[in-house]
């Protein structure tokens, strides 16, 4: 859709709907069979219209009819006396046509005190631009100018227009419906520039009004399935002990054994991440999806390591880390004592950096250790499918990606009237749980632990739930 030329995109809710706030108050009061005939009579006035500029019955071109033309499209309402039901129009100062709905509607002086109440009600039905009483309300001005010589359906479309007309009795509504939608999508151009300049004012006050004049309304925060880790803990701590042993039988005689190291380094840092998960009741939270994504990037760093294993390549995963403990430790000596970070120390750096060999022999690299991406070395190690199981959306919330900070930070309003925009959630302690997934990814990395360095029996058990 987005390759197609010369699309102007438009919204029913954010653009027209307001134009065609006084049917969206019929609409909400009264019974669906009632409101399509006043439709169908009002929309049969504007035949009686000809050459006339009164197109799409929205308030805007409305407020230009004469008096005695106004009267006669909205004469089907005046003879069931059902001007009562349009009083909330009183509420908008700015309405364009309020001079002629004044005449009419009674107490228009004396706002009603529900009246935004009803306004909600109407809005809230109409909102959607598919539901039933929107596709109403859109065929009403669809209807409106095939009526009054505005519209004509022609060749191979005028079973189109004969459906429209026939609405809702003819035809098979699941192509009529979309067909009518289409069609009122259109009419902006048909009302010309002119109009559409109104709408935008109208519509742009109306809104206004609405948020500025009504709260904000949140909904009850959602209440988890609570999720069974009893046991878990100490699950994850009987196999980090296991491991530790497991490291201690290992026959290694090199003063430093770069694959020994990464193989049990990232499988006790994997270990590491889900004990802070489960202990610090992070798994609802946003910590855990930053958890989630660190143990796929493990598994799939360590895949790579394992498929590729050469004496090189795990050289170049040992250096790069010290590298970059060297540029951060010399980064550090620039920075004046009171602006320093407190989460590391210079100290600290300064020995990660000189560990393995004098600093000044240690080469910084600003790229990749591997030279690959994350997706490129899954693809290589043959673990794309945990890749896109778990990395994509995981990462969003390290790297603060709008729909992760939506995710994390708010909520929808539920006041129609404000057009469900976002206001501040309370802290999240509800998101779905992720503990049952860092233990699939903790598990296939003591997976590679064991084919590596075997035998290794150990893996955590997820508790069963109830």
């Amino acid at each position: 859709m987005t390759k197609l030329p010369n699309v102007s995109l438009s919204s029913w809710r954010d653009e027209r709907l307001a134009e065609m706030f006084w049917a969206t108050l019929l609409v909400s009061q009264m019974t669906r069979d009632d409101y399509l005939q006043l439709f169908r009579e009002i929309s049969e006035r504007c035949a009686d219209l000809e050459g006339k500029d009164w197109g799409g019955l929205g308030h805007t071109k409305l407020a230009e009819q004469s008096d005695d033309d106004f009267d006669k499209i909205v004469e089907p309402i005046a003879k069931r006396e059902q001007f009562q039901l349009l009083s909330a129009l009183s509420l908008f100062p700015d309405l364009p046509d309020a001079h002629h709905w004044a005449r009419h509607v009674p107490n228009w002086e004396d706002p009603p005190e529900r009246g935004y109440e009803d306004i909600a009600l109407a809005v809230g039905l109409t909102s959607w631009h598919q539901s039933e009483a929107a596709t109403d309300i859109r065929w009403l001005r669809v209807l409106s100018m095939i009526l009054g010589g505005k519209v004509h359906f022609v060749g191979h479309t005028a079973k189109i227009g004969e459906e429209i007309v026939g609405f809702p009795d003819v035809g098979d509504m699941k192509a009529v419906r979309p067909a009518i939608r289409a069609a009122e999508q259109s009419l902006g151009s048909v009302e010309g520039p002119e109009a559409e300049e109104g709408t935008k004012e109208w519509t742009s006050n109306f809104w206004k009004q609405c948020k500025t004049e009504t709260a904000c309304i949140r909904a009850e925060p959602k209440r988890p399935t609570r999720v069974q880790l009893d046991g878990l803990f100490d699950n994850v701590v009987d196999v980090y002990r296991d491991m530790e042993r497991h490291f201690h039988h290992q026959e290694s005689f090199e003063a430093i054994d770069e694959k020994l190291d990464a193989v049990f380094g990232l499988t006790f840092y994997g270990l590491n991440l889900v004990l802070n998960l489960i202990a610090g009741n992070s798994y609802r939270r946003v910590e855990g999806r930053l958890i989630i994504r660190s143990l796929c990037e493990c598994y799939i760093v360590l895949s790579y390591l394992l498929k590729v294993d050469s004496e090189k390549t795990w050289k170049q995963y040992r250096n790069y880390g010290q590298g970059q403990a060297k540029l951060a430790y010399l980064k550090s000596i620039d920075i004046e004592s009171g602006q320093k970070p407190k989460f590391y120390s210079e100290e600290d750096l300064e020995d990660l950096a000189n560990e393995d060999k004098w600093e000044e022999f240690l080469d910084i690299d600003l790229g990749s250790w591997s030279k690959k991406n994350l997706r490129s070395m899954s693809e290589d190690a043959g673990v794309k499918d945990v890749y896109d199981r778990y990395y994509g959306w995981a990462s969003g919330y390290v790297h603060g990606h709008w729909s992760a900070v939506r995710d994390t930070v708010f909520d929808l309003c539920l006041n129609p009237l404000h057009r469900l925009h976002r206001i501040p959630a309370i802290p999240r302690a509800n998101m779905n749980d992720c503990s049952e997934d860092s233990v699939k990814l903790l598990n296939l990395i003591l997976e590679k632990l064991n084919q590596t360095f075997p035998t290794f029996k150990g893996r955590v058990k997820f508790p069963r739930q109830a």
